[in-house]
């Protein structure tokens, strides 16, 4: 029955949007049976028949955990700018795409961060030609600080994979499909999607229908291309920053240096930091190692538990370090609990900005969090860092080098997402709470020693 409701709402969508006639022309486009036209026609057809079937079959992973209705506003908003690509189809062709390289990233902090690289081999490879950059109002801060980028673009969709329930900066129906319209005018040569493949970035791809484009497909993917394409598998066996760097041209063979992490931080917030160090250490004394603390993650079944923070920051002060809490929004409230009962820490979550907390980072002398945009700051910086590691194993996201650290003792249960603020731990953070506090301050005692040793980490590694 759900299948049967879904194509009767689709057949209704479909004939609301003018399909399959053009409305420019008011031409049908039934004929036309090579290519593209041709699939986009079969699919329709299977659509028609069976409701939303197929776009679950493909993205499952996602859908079940998105809102009904936002899962159908991104298929209508599909169908639209899949009118768009069979009118111009219709009447010959897009014309011809000689704008600058769109690069679409609109996940989250950490995964900018392995975007750089990608940036600048694309900067190397095609020095005459403007990029552009696509992200989340989450990371438009950062964006903006990367040289080379001639414009940075802003764009919150409405799924929660992305958006992580902070609607505010999203936009209506209508308005989001005339911000597809703009982009598409662009005329982009390139078009480079950092995504897993996600209906979100399939929707960007239909919509710009750049000259080519590069990214991950999902297996199974219904929409066709319309313009040349590269799609490669989405591979979570290799480190972040050497996948997405493979994207800068077919074959590239990213090595670890071109690979390595950086952080655009300013000499202001480098003082703010400085400060903030100086007033953490008056707490302990003057001499005291500097340990900056990011007790929170974008999803909670990455969070060492709170009362574990407690214990780590009293040990840290039984053996003379200074604490630091940092932080966002989502961090605030574990922070100033973990302070409260440990008022040794000076708690800055939720206080600074992202280039102020990344100047306090930049003070330290070893950094410890979840799998989290903050650690990754960190080994952008060259700071030593403990990375405590559950639901994701730290083959895709673990900082290289060896002056970090990554904690992580798999549990047998397993089949979270750990990337979907909807998905909910089975077994409260097993792989979390494995972790102990006192390895954790080994991990700690460890890189100061390798620090005291004059082996401060490389920014990057």
């Amino acid at each position: 029955m759900r299948n049967a409701g879904e194509a009767l709402a689709y057949r209704i969508a479909l004939w609301w949007l003018g399909g399959p006639r053009c409305p420019a022309t008011g031409r049908g486009v039934e004929a036309r049976r090579d290519g593209a036209a041709a699939a986009t026609l079969v699919r329709r057809s299977r659509m028609s028949r069976d409701g939303l079937a197929s776009v679950r079959q493909v993205w499952w992973d996602q859908v079940r955990l998105e809102p009904y209705l936002t899962t159908w506003r991104y298929v209508l908003l599909l169908e639209a700018v899949e009118q768009w690509n069979m009118c111009e189809a219709e009447e010959g062709g897009s014309g011809e795409s000689q704008g600058g390289i769109l690069v679409v990233q609109l996940e989250h902090l950490g995964n900018l961060i392995h975007t750089i690289p990608l940036i600048r081999a694309l900067q190397d490879r095609f020095s005459a030609i403007p990029i552009h950059l696509l992200v989340g109002p989450w990371c438009a801060d950062l964006a903006r600080r990367i040289g080379g980028v001639e414009e940075v673009i802003v764009y919150a969709p409405r799924t929660l994979q992305l958006n992580r329930g902070d609607r505010r900066s999203c936009l209506s129906w209508g308005d989001e499909l005339k911000f597809l319209r703009s982009l598409r005018m662009r005329r982009y040569r390139l078009l480079v999607s950092c995504g897993p493949g996600n209906l979100v970035d399939r929707l960007l791809i239909q919509a710009v229908r750049p000259g080519r484009w590069l990214g991950a497909r999902k297996a199974g993917d219904i929409y066709p291309e319309w313009c040349a394409a590269s799609p490669v598998r989405y591979d979570s066996r290799k480190w972040e920053a050497v996948r997405l760097l493979s994207l800068a041209g077919p074959g590239e063979r990213p090595g670890r240096a071109a690979a390595s992490l950086s952080f655009p931080l300013d000499e202001e917030s480098r003082r703010f930091g400085r400060e903030t160090a100086a007033a953490a250490r008056k707490r302990v004394g003057p001499q005291a190692a500097l340990v900056v603390i990011a007790p929170g993650a974008g999803w909670p079944g990455r969070v060492w538990p709170a009362e574990y923070y407690v214990e780590l920051v009293s040990a840290l002060e039984q053996v003379g370090a200074a604490v630091v809490l940092v932080g966002g929004r989502d961090t605030f409230r574990r922070a100033r609990e973990i302070a409260r009962r440990a008022p040794v820490a000076l708690n800055l979550a939720a206080r600074t900005t992202l280039v102020q907390a990344a100047g306090i980072i930049a003070a330290a002398e070893v950094f410890v969090g979840s799998d989290s945009g903050l650690l990754h700051v960190a080994a952008a910086l060259g700071v030593s860092a403990v990375g405590l590691y559950g639901p994701i194993r730290p083959l895709q996201w673990a900082l290289r080098g060896p002056a970090h650290l990554a904690l992580y003792h798999p549990v047998s249960c397993g089949g979270c997402q750990s990337w979907h603020p909807r998905s909910r731990c089975r077994d409260d953070r097993a792989c979390m709470r494995a972790i102990s506090p006192a390895e954790v301050l080994a991990g700690v005692r460890e890189l100061l020693d390798v620090r005291r040793r004059g082996r401060r980490p490389a920014a990057g590694d």
